[in-house]
């Protein structure tokens, strides 16, 4: 699914394991919780060359406590939210920078 790509960008999660895929080093954009733990993408960006560049949301405080079965959410799974405000204009200049480097490859 990634062969191809010059970018990917998602949820931080299990979905974008696909980025090992990838044929050569890419960048990757990823949206996080505060409290998520697991270091997958990390590790393997790390491994491949990717470029990763993670923003941290800001966690509902009032969010769901269990997901549809009923079962508990724990601290990885939680609600947050893109802080615009706080991040917006970070993540603006790295899609510019992204669009001026990969264009339309």
């Amino acid at each position: 699914m990634f062969y191809e790509v010059d970018v990917v960008a998602g949820y931080i999660g299990s979905a974008l394991c696909s980025i090992m895929f990838a044929r050569r080093p890419i960048d990757v954009i990823g949206f996080i919780n505060q409290s998520y733990l697991a270091t997958n993408e990390y590790l393997i960006c790390s491994a491949l060359g990717h470029r990763l560049h993670l923003f941290y949301g800001d966690e509902v405080i009032n969010g769901r406590k269990k997901d549809c079965e009923g079962r508990e959410l724990g601290v990885t799974n939680r609600d947050y939210v893109f802080n615009f405000e706080r991040d917006g204009d970070q993540l603006d200049e790295l899609l510019d920078s992204l669009d001026e480097k990969w264009g339309e490859s």
